[in-house]
């Protein structure tokens, strides 16, 4: 979930100014305007530990009015040990139409104490199922949610500790305590965050996951998100605006697909010498899997001519038959339509031992009906932590999951319709419907970065696999296949 933002890029110190001026204008007005808000602004600061936490408070509070805000950190409050633990957040709620900002709140205690070995995954697994229900709780009663979690890379996470240390000495000696916390258990640190983020990660409270090294980006999102919420409180009133910022939010999903190196290929000769190698591996790996009962589900999806049906042929060519099936999801039938969108495809979980391919999938949720309109706002909203439980259970389950997405350049999709058009055997693989697709390949796009920001995750990651040059494709998406299987059994 974390590599992925770091594909963001900083901006420009003239767009920065330019942007930070056209905000500041009236964003004091507006947060005036919202003090008639039947609910209070909830601002949640959380993610790796570091300087840049405190420096964005202190940002924060040169462009809006103090006096409607408090500020809330753990470590500056008499902190209750003998009541519960979120007790301590009840009492530092705002009032309706004021603000409060919370440090860290409510989830450093429970993430720290799993790392630590305090608690159990159990115990931490309800600890973040309370949090969640206790912000769906106050979303209902009124209040508005921004969550930012700010990464930190581990190496510059150093570079931050040994520059403090040189400038400050012992005089920030609890912040620095803090980051070499954080730098020790950075590994597990970021599987917890993880699964607190996925928990908690809803389309009433959604969290806003942001590069801190990138400061000019975080500075102008954070305050971007802040003024468009008062913007969209003084445009609708009393009216929902938690579901209506998940647009904004989506607008800061860096470019993850752009910086994929289509370049990737493979000779002939080593494709072939590869292919013959990997067939007999994996026939092999196979019956042993089946015999381990080691089930597994392929995900393929990517734009249209990806090469999705190659890769597929491929690596069941070097498969027994009758080990394993394959799904091509379309647009689902009047009958599925009587049932959630996800019952389609559990009824495509294979029993012990046996392997689904699915030729696209759930995803069709956040990218074609999502696009399409074919599925409302908080629909596709719910459709991230809906999935992300959903390939949870799979996981538990003892289920693998591996999530392909195959990528090419808009310049070879154009070139690979062409060729579907004139060669007589290729004309049944390109209809209208794919013209249309390519003239939205931009929003697609859009949406698919959101769907590896949200769903990348330890139990389910997603591969993006270059399929510029298609047997470069096939061959990374079987050795990842016979690698998982591998250490699977």
């Amino acid at each position: 979930m974390f590599n992925d933002i770091q594909y963001s890029s900083d901006i420009s110190k003239d767009e920065y100014k330019t942007s930070i001026n056209n905000i500041i204008g009236d964003l004091v007005t507006l947060q005036y305007k919202f003090k008639d808000h039947r609910g209070p602004l909830i601002i949640i600061i959380s993610g790796f530990y570091g300087p840049q936490i405190e420096k964005l408070l202190n940002f924060i509070s040169n462009y809006i009015d103090m006096r409607l805000v408090k500020v809330h950190t753990s470590w500056m409050e008499l902190y209750n040990k003998e009541k519960p633990h979120i007790y301590n957040y009840w009492q530092a709620l705002p009032e309706r139409g004021k603000t409060t900002i919370f440090l860290n709140g409510w989830y450093k205690k429970p993430i720290k104490d799993y790392v630590n070995g305090k608690i159990s995954a159990v115990e931490f697994e309800n600890h973040l199922t309370d949090i969640e229900k206790m912000e769906k709780m106050l979303v209902k009663d009124g209040a508005v949610f921004l969550k930012f979690w700010l990464f930190i890379d581990k190496m510059k996470m150093k570079k931050v500790i040994d520059k403090a240390e040189n400038i400050f000495g012992n005089s920030i000696e609890n912040v620095i305590k803090e980051i070499k916390w954080n730098l020790k258990y950075y590994e597990k640190f970021s599987l917890a965050s993880e699964k607190a983020i996925i928990t908690t990660d809803t389309s009433l409270a959604r969290w806003n996951i942001i590069n801190a090294h990138l400061k000019r980006y975080l500075k102008l999102n954070v305050l971007k998100s802040i003024h468009e919420l008062f913007r969209l409180y003084s445009q609708q009133g009393n009216a929902s605006i938690n579901t209506t910022l998940t647009e904004h939010i989506k607008n800061s999903i860096p470019p993850i697909l752009s910086n994929v190196d289509l370049s990737k290929t493979i000779s002939n000769s080593k494709y072939n010498k590869k292919l013959k190698e990997l067939r007999k591996n994996i026939y092999t790996i196979t019956w042993k899997g089946y015999y381990k009962k080691v089930s597994v589900i392929l995900v393929f999806e990517g734009f249209d001519a990806a090469g999705k049906g190659g890769c597929i042929r491929r690596l069941t060519n070097a498969i027994d038959t009758r080990l394993y099936s394959i799904y091509q999801t379309s647009a689902p039938s009047d009958y599925e339509k009587r049932f959630h969108y996800l019952w389609r495809f559990w009824n495509q979980v294979p029993s012990k031992g046996f392997i689904t391919f699915l030729d696209r999938s759930w995803y069709g949720r956040v990218l074609v009906e999502r696009v399409e309109n074919l599925a409302t706002q908080t629909e596709w909203s719910m459709a991230y932590e809906e999935i992300n439980s959903f390939e949870e259970q799979l996981f538990h389950s003892g289920i693998k999951i591996l999530k392909f997405w195959l990528h090419i350049s808009k310049d070879e999709q154009l070139r690979r319709f062409k060729e579907r058009e004139e060669l007589p055997w290729k004309r049944y693989k390109i209809t209208q419907e794919d013209w249309r697709n390519r003239s939205k390949w931009e929003e697609y796009e859009k949406c698919a970065n959101e769907v590896f920001l949200r769903t990348n995750t330890s139990f389910a990651p997603w591969l993006i696999i270059p399929s510029n040059n298609k047997q470069y494709a096939r061959i990374e998406i079987m050795k990842n296949f016979y690698n998982t299987l591998k250490s699977a059994i």
